[in-house]
């Protein structure tokens, strides 16, 4: 198709469609949209980080910058954020603590 054939075929798409037809969804469709959109804005995500399992704290600590850098390579490696291993390795101690 040239670029002439193709201008002709698609010349009806090119006027602004302002008389758009008012058309109205049916009653049960209508309720169903509704419904839908109600529990859209009931289930949005809240802002800020989620929290995983019960509410967490944040918790300022001081660590070696080392350390540090190694836990960062430690948990990137295995798909993990930081706060996951932090939280994995304070859990192994107390399990083995009160063992």
């Amino acid at each position: 198709m040239t670029k002439a054939q193709l201008r002709r075929a698609t010349k009806q798409y090119d006027a602004e469609m302002i008389d758009v037809p008012d058309v109205k969804a049916p009653p049960a469709l209508a309720t169903r949209h509704a419904k839908a959109l109600k529990q859209a804005k009931s289930t949005a995500r809240r802002r800020g980080r989620p929290t995983t399992g019960q509410r967490s704290a944040s918790v300022l600590i001081s660590i070696e910058r080392a350390l540090l850098d190694q836990a960062n390579r430690y948990a990137k490696a295995r798909g993990m954020s930081r706060s996951e291993l932090i939280a994995l390795g304070l859990q192994t101690v107390m399990k083995k603590k009160t063992a």
